[in-house]
């Protein structure tokens, strides 16, 4: 276990060794001896910590130095339509078409923002198949 880590996550988080120490379910003295590194949290103690401060268990352990290693990164606006941009200038141009239309589709019927409030509602469907 990182004791420093373990120390700045819960003030991160702003914790006291008390209230960390009842969210878990042991004492402020074991909180205070995992952040001095005289002793270590047990297993499944550890898996909620990594659960409370949503991390991986091999960043509270200091194996890693990424807390969320299966989390993508996420893009800025200018990222993220520069990575568009790119992936769409090398489709054919039938998949172009057909992505124009469904662009008509979305901004007639639902507006750019509302795509993203439910991904997995189907959009709907445009005359032209």
């Amino acid at each position: 276990m990182a004791p420093n880590r373990l120390r700045q996550l819960r003030e991160e988080n702003g914790l006291s060794q008390i209230e960390l120490g009842n969210r878990l379910g042991v004492t402020q003295q074991s909180v205070f001896a995992w952040e001095h590194g005289k002793t270590v949290p047990q297993i499944q103690t550890a898996i909620a910590l990594s659960q409370i401060y949503n991390v991986s268990l091999d960043y509270l352990m200091g194996l890693s130095d990424n807390p969320n290693p299966n989390k993508k990164p996420t893009a800025s606006g200018d990222e993220l339509k520069s990575n568009t941009i790119e992936r769409v200038k090398n489709l054919p141009e039938p998949v172009l078409v057909k992505l124009l239309e469904l662009l008509d589709v979305i901004q007639a019927n639902q507006g750019a923002d509302s795509i993203t409030e439910d991904p997995r509602r189907p959009l709907p469907q445009s005359g032209s198949e």
